[in-house]
């Protein structure tokens, strides 16, 4: 199963975790920030985008079935701050990916226009090494020379 599938998968299972716990307070959301982390990893923006609305929907219907203490945050709180936690998590992550891989797209030109240049430096050796066989072997009629 890909990430395009396993993803809202996961969201899904960590919501029902969410719901099932009984309370909002519990440690269950806090494993959206694995769902965020393997989008950043996976996806463009627009991906990324689409894995935070679906997170963010099924954590906020988690939290609709859950009752709140007088002490605790309220869900809506609860939800907004994970908007704000999980979005740029998201956006730095997704960066620092794009980052890495627009590195490494460097380094592999570097890589591949050295190969290039040693290949025809190769080339090039090869043919001044016969050129200069060529030059130094003695001409046809050198045995024919008087003194010979």
């Amino acid at each position: 199963m890909g990430h395009s599938h396993g993803l809202p998968i996961g969201s899904g299972l960590i919501a029902t975790s969410v719901a099932l716990s009984g309370t909002p307070a519990g440690i269950y959301s806090a494993m959206y920030i694995w769902v965020v982390l393997v989008a950043a990893r996976s996806f463009s923006y627009f991906g990324l985008t689409s894995q935070l609305l679906g997170i963010l929907a099924t954590y906020g219907i988690a939290l609709s079935t859950l009752d709140t203490g007088p002490t605790e945050f309220a869900n809506s709180t609860r939800w907004l701050l994970s908007v704000f936690a999980l979005t740029v998590t998201g956006i730095i992550s997704l960066r620092l990916v794009s980052d890495a891989r627009d590195k490494e797209a460097e380094l592999t030109r570097l890589s591949d226009d050295h190969r290039s240049r040693e290949t025809q430096d190769q080339a090039s050796t090869r043919r001044d090494s016969h050129q200069n066989r060529l030059e130094a072997a003695p001409g046809a009629g050198s045995l024919a020379e008087p003194g010979r």
